[in-house]
């Protein structure tokens, strides 16, 4: 499976894909394995095609992006 992932990252923080690397290299579950990066200049752009076809669909994504981050800071030492 696979993901497509668009952050908004502010200027003066380091790239969502770095942190991802990082998390890779401290063993965090639950995240997905970057394949590649480009930056989005535009919010338009960004939310271009976010739709989910059942509700149930977004709790599901949200309840594993939780359990993701908690993963992401406890064996990660990453605050996101």
């Amino acid at each position: 499976n696979y993901v497509t992932k668009f952050p908004w990252t502010a200027d003066r923080r380091k790239p969502e894909a770095d942190l991802l690397r990082i998390a890779h290299e401290r063993e965090v579950e639950g995240i997905a394995k970057s394949i590649g990066d480009h930056c989005i200049t535009g919010i338009n752009e960004m939310h271009s095609g976010l739709t989910f076809k059942k509700p149930y669909s977004f709790r599901r994504a949200l309840r594993d992006a939780i359990k993701a981050h908690r993963s992401l800071y406890l064996k990660g030492d990453i605050l996101h």
